[in-house]
């Protein structure tokens, strides 16, 4: 995402994501909530599950501490969405 001749990184919710998945919500409607794409949804979906992690796995963790478990896996690219790279 670039503003005024800056690009903006998008902090990505993954133990919300993975928390509403958990519930039942579609992937649009997980995008829609917490206003990302769709393909960053998915991705993260994807990375979980290669992974094997699922959300009661995370529920008591940090968001920091859940963010360090997908960083790795995980590409931010220029229109906002974030690319699996496992």
């Amino acid at each position: 995402m670039v503003r005024a001749g800056r690009t903006t990184r998008m902090v990505v919710d993954y133990k919300k994501i993975l928390q509403l998945d958990a519930a039942g919500v579609t992937g649009r409607g997980i995008a829609d909530v917490l206003s990302c794409s769709r393909n960053t949804v998915a991705s993260v979906l994807r990375t979980a599950e290669v992974r094997g992690v699922v959300y009661d796995d995370i529920a008591g963790m940090e968001p920091a501490a859940v963010r360090e478990l997908f960083a790795a896996e995980t590409e931010h690219v220029s229109d906002g969405s974030v690319q699996t790279t496992v």
